[in-house]
């Protein structure tokens, strides 16, 4: 998880975020991209955006575990006061959940701005990641807005059905269930939920089949989520 002791200010990182676990989907190049910033010399910045539930915070956590001393900032939970930043550019990485709720105020884009020149000149890695791309942000300092711009740009597309189905099955894996074809099959038709919300749904199935001592099956699935 990197040396967070030696870090200004510690977050914790999602244990159960990590690249490795994360179905790609179409976002395989983006993934890649990430799989090769613990080696990357120089400093390399990125925005990443997508709807909620796309994966955005998935990959930011899965970045900081790869990295040596890496912090993970979820802007929209932390106070919205710019000495959280400080001393953030000394680590390798710094990933910024939910950028967009600090732009348009400019002592906080300053705090930004500071950090961003701060990990350019040591050769860091930054993260930042939005539910929109930056040209749809609203900035209150053009050099900030100049800066984001440039960053390399990925929208991190959500999964289709085929790879819920694969994320749904690694994960009841991951538990000692299988989840069969024909029951996924009536559970997706079903359920227009997002991916946190249909691991919020397997949870509820895991404990009701070990509760019953059965397997999840179409009618166990039909009477725990009411479809």
């Amino acid at each position: 998880m990197g040396e967070r002791g030696q870090l200004p200010l510690q977050f914790p990182f999602n244990d159960q975020q990590l690249l490795e676990n994360f179905q790609p989907g179409v976002n395989a190049e983006l993934l890649a991209r990430l799989d090769r910033t613990p080696v990357a010399t120089g400093f390399a910045g990125l925005w990443l955006w997508g709807e909620a539930g796309a994966g955005v915070t998935h990959l930011l956590n899965g970045a900081c575990h790869r990295s040596g001393r890496a912090a993970y900032l979820p802007l929209a939970e932390l106070p919205a006061q710019a000495e959280m930043l400080q001393g953030l550019d000394s680590c390798d990485l710094v990933a910024l959940d939910d950028v967009e709720v600090w732009l348009g105020r400019r002592p906080l884009e300053a705090a930004l701005l500071d950090l961003y020149q701060g990990m350019l000149t040591r050769g860091g890695t930054l993260i930042c990641g939005a539910s929109k791309p930056a040209r749809g942000c609203d900035f209150a300092l053009p050099d900030w807005r100049s800066r984001c711009l440039a960053l390399l740009g990925y929208r991190v597309q959500p999964l289709d059905d085929v790879g819920k189905a694969r994320l749904l099955q690694a994960h009841a894996a991951q538990r000692g269930l299988q989840i069969g074809e024909q029951v996924l099959k009536f559970w997706l038709a079903r359920s227009e939920r997002s991916v946190p919300g249909l691991l919020a749904e397997l949870e509820l199935l895991d404990a009701a089949a070990l509760s019953a001592q059965r397997a999840i099956t179409v009618p166990l699935v039909k009477a725990v989520l009411q479809l």
